[in-house]
């Protein structure tokens, strides 16, 4: 697994992976819930070490070990939240375009009226889920997760998000 997103993530994209590992874990093992900020701790000291399986006797299952379901959805969320940061970022970028504009404007004429900035949209669209979910779904099957979990997982990542109409 190629750790560079997680080595790179800014201390704000850790936390809000931390809060959607949250989201997911609530489904997918609830009892890792309140060992999450341990648990975060120890990921994001050694991501590697923490997906190595190879290591370990026992197999991924969910409940079975606090240790064996968070690390993979850390895995998985830091790129994700990286990812819907874009989004996010040009989406706003759309929607100030028109602002930006009119700033402009008014340093050519004094007297210019602003427009006011589109709303954003409530969530992601459903091709936009479906890449979430596919994301998801790669990069644990990448990480040596069993379809059945990487699955159920990836759907618990999916069902986090807040997808538009």
């Amino acid at each position: 697994m190629s750790i560079d997103a997680v080595v790179t993530a800014s201390p704000e994209e850790r936390q809000l992976a931390v809060e959607l590992a949250a989201a997911v874990l609530e489904e997918t093992a609830p009892d890792e819930v309140p060992a999450l900020g341990d648990l975060s701790a120890e990921f994001f000291a050694d991501p590697q070490g923490a997906v190595q399986r190879e290591e370990r006797d026992e197999p991924l299952a969910f409940g079975a070990d606090l240790a064996l379901v968070t690390p993979y959805v850390l895995a998985v969320a830091v790129p994700l939240v990286q990812w819907l940061g874009g989004l996010v970022a040009d989406g706003a970028k759309e929607a100030l375009t028109p602002l930006v504009a009119d700033r402009i404007r008014a340093l050519f004429r004094r007297h210019t009226e602003a427009r006011a900035a589109a709303a954003p949209s409530g969530g992601l669209s459903a091709e936009q889920a479906r890449t979430a979910w596919r994301t998801t779904f790669d990069r644990l099957r990448s990480l040596g997760v069993p379809d059945a979990e990487a699955r159920s997982i990836a759907e618990s990542v999916a069902g986090a998000l807040i997808v538009s109409g």
